[in-house]
């Protein structure tokens, strides 16, 4: 069933920038063969919520508390369980037990993986019709939200968490895209498997898919 209805999605159409068709787009097969990896998508994409942790949270125990260093009351006479410290974790102010510390939460992934995992999500969004192909970007000489939401909406992809991606770093395109709600921008550089997995419709140049699609090319 998936093979079938990739077979009809090996053409991509093309628009402009005002949602018209301009050309058409033949997709690689060896790319976009339809085969996906639900365990490694899983794999990358908690290992890209592990590496947003900043893992600054720390707490002080019992010998970096200050004070405490002389013994509350004598050892034995007074009828009260003894003690060596007031710092001590059963003391009010005393140090943490077993708190957080200062780490590292990031995890490494193989770079094969990650390309193969890039190549996967893409897959699944070509099956998802998630996918939009336009010419070039129509970059406002101001950024202006409205200009960006005719854009959006000729591109029926306005309710749809698109994803923008730009063929270069584009400030004006993402400063009239901010504010809209769902709506993510970046360019082909810095697109990763968190962006495709956390927006819905992938909006993207036929330049920048081009580069996107040698970047998860099978090497041989």
């Amino acid at each position: 069933m998936a093979t079938s209805k990739l077979k009809e999605s090996q053409i991509l159409p093309v628009l402009d920038a005002d949602g018209k068709r301009v050309g058409k787009l033949s997709l690689d097969p060896q790319v976009f063969d339809g085969k996906t990896n639900r365990n490694a998508i899983h794999q990358v994409w908690v290992s890209s919520q592990a590496n947003q942790r900043q893992g600054n949270a720390s707490t002080k125990h019992r010998g970096e508390v200050s004070g405490g260093g002389v013994k509350p009351w004598r050892q034995k006479g007074t009828g009260r369980a003894r003690h060596g410290s007031s710092r001590s974790p059963i003391w009010r102010g005393g140090g943490t037990v077993w708190g957080p510390r200062p780490r590292d939460y990031s995890q490494k992934v193989p770079r094969k993986l990650g390309r193969a995992v890039l190549r996967w999500v893409l897959n699944e969004k070509l099956l998802a019709e998630e996918i939009v192909i336009i010419k070039e970007w129509s970059t406002p000489e101001q950024p202006k939200t409205k200009a960006m939401v005719s854009q959006l909406e000729a591109f029926g992809v306005l309710k749809d968490r698109p994803l923008l991606v730009t063929d270069e770093v584009a400030p004006l395109i993402y400063k009239s895209a901010r504010n809209l709600r769902g709506v993510g921008v970046v360019s082909i550089d810095q697109i990763g498997v968190r962006d495709l997995l956390t927006h819905g419709k992938l909006v993207i140049t036929e330049n920048a898919f081009g580069k996107l699609v040698e970047r998860v090319q099978v090497s041989s």
